[in-house]
């Protein structure tokens, strides 16, 4: 009986551990565990390029909608560069990481010109934000002077589209 008992324990045990990895397995990973607020902030300067209204395109498309979308498919906007309309990759946590880390190593020819965004926690509340974008659950962002790209450079830089020869030479894009 005993015996029984303890065979009948170890069982449940086995199927308990079995179900917690499931479901861990199916949620949404956790290592992103970015503040959509500060990513709000950071993305001011995005903004300049990338609206975060469905339609509003800029420079770059909106991404309002691009929370689990395949790359360059984004309705209504005509200048993805070749190599992103050729990219087999859906925007998660991970591709999104890879790709403000160093959007040319994520998918090269790539005619964004943001060098990347090194920190990883700033890449992590700019995610966050994004996805709570696509959730409709944008907050508020604070007013800041530029954004961060901006405290990046002199203030008397200008920065211009980036065109095929400043990306094949290499040279700054920048005036």
């Amino acid at each position: 009986m005993i015996s029984r008992m303890k065979s009948n324990v170890l069982v449940a045990s086995y199927r308990s551990m079995i179900a917690t990895l499931a479901l861990l397995m199916l949620s949404e990973p956790t290592w992103a565990t970015g503040d959509p607020a500060r990513g709000a902030t950071t993305f001011q300067a995005c903004a300049v390029c990338h609206s975060i209204t469905a339609g509003e395109h800029r420079t770059g498309p909106s991404l309002a909608t691009i929370w689990r979308r395949k790359a360059g498919t984004v309705e209504g906007f005509q200048h993805y560069s070749e190599a992103m309309n050729k990219a087999n990759l859906v925007w998660t946590e991970q591709t999104l990481d890879r790709w403000l880390a160093k959007p040319e190593a994520l998918i090269p020819g790539t005619s964004m010109t943001f060098p990347g965004l090194s920190e990883s926690k700033a890449r992590q509340d700019v995610i966050a934000y994004l996805k709570a974008v696509s959730e409709g659950k944008a907050p508020a962002t604070a007013q800041r002077g530029g954004g961060m790209m901006m405290s990046m450079q002199p203030s008397s830089t200008r920065c211009e589209p980036q065109t095929a020869r400043s990306r094949r030479s290499g040279n700054s894009i920048c005036a």
